[in-house]
């Protein structure tokens, strides 16, 4: 149920995605880090007020990622990768 939830989600969350990133990108910056919010609420005590079902689950985070990237690497942004 929860995962059927946030797939219908996605839609919305990437367009204020998009929107966030139209307006880094007007900036220009030279370079972008894009991270996942990581809820711990063990070492966060804040975090512990977010009920963990209003969060996306795995698929819906790992999507919304992909096409973040694929929105600056669009804009010509060359993604630099850990070891």
């Amino acid at each position: 149920m929860r995962s059927g939830f946030w797939q219908n989600q996605i839609g919305a969350r990437q367009q204020r995605n998009d929107g966030t990133i139209d307006k880094v990108l007007t900036f220009e910056p030279d370079r972008v880090a894009l991270h996942g919010y990581a809820h711990m609420p063990w070492v966060s005590r804040r975090q512990k007020l977010i009920d963990e079902d209003a969060l996306p689950d795995d698929m819906t985070r790992y999507t919304l990622t992909a096409l973040a990237a694929e929105k600056f690497t669009g804009a010509e942004m060359t993604p630099i990768r850990s070891p």
